[in-house]
Formats: structure tokens, sequence, C-alpha cells
């Protein structure tokens, strides 16, 4: 029976790990570019949606008009406080 010497093994083991790293680390990098772009994307849609401005308030008049009308509308009409407590709860 004949033996092969194997002293140059360690080597082709030691390449093809090295080999298999870098192909890991390259498809996580390119992942990673396309994600970065992805949410770039999202971002930059994002940062470009206007927004109507309400206008200036120049006078006492128009604040007293405004002061008045928040006061009369009830912003807490459609809030359900147990089912925020159930949330908090839940969260925490």
């Amino acid at each position: 029976m004949k033996t092969f010497n194997q002293k140059g093994s360690s080597h082709i083991v030691a390449i093809m790990l090295v080999l298999v790293v870098g192909v890991v680390g390259f498809a996580g990098y390119r992942i990673m570019q396309k994600n970065k772009v992805a949410d770039h994307a999202a971002s930059e849609s994002v940062a470009t949606t206007s927004v109507a401005l309400p206008a200036k308030i120049t006078s006492k008049a128009q604040a007293a008009q405004a002061s008045k009308s928040l006061d009369s509308d009830s912003l807490d009409k459609s809030l359900n406080s147990s089912q925020m407590d159930a949330d908090l709860n839940s969260v925490l």
C-alpha cells in the first residue's frame, strides 16, 4: 500500500478557507450596498414630499381666531385610553 505525502495539503485547505471567506464577504458587501441604495431612495422620496404650510398670523385678530379654533376642536375625541394603556403594557 502506497502512502502519499500530504505535507502540502494544509495549504490547499487554507486557500479554500480564504476563498470561502472572500466569497461570503463579497456577497455581504453587495447586499449591504443594495440596501443602502434602497434606503437612500426611500429617504429621498420622503424628503421630497411637499407639505402645505399654513398662512402666517400677522395680526392679533388672526391669533385670537386661531386660538378660538384650536380651543373648540376636541383633539382627544377619538382617543381610546384603555386601548392605549393595553398597547403600552404590551410594549413594556
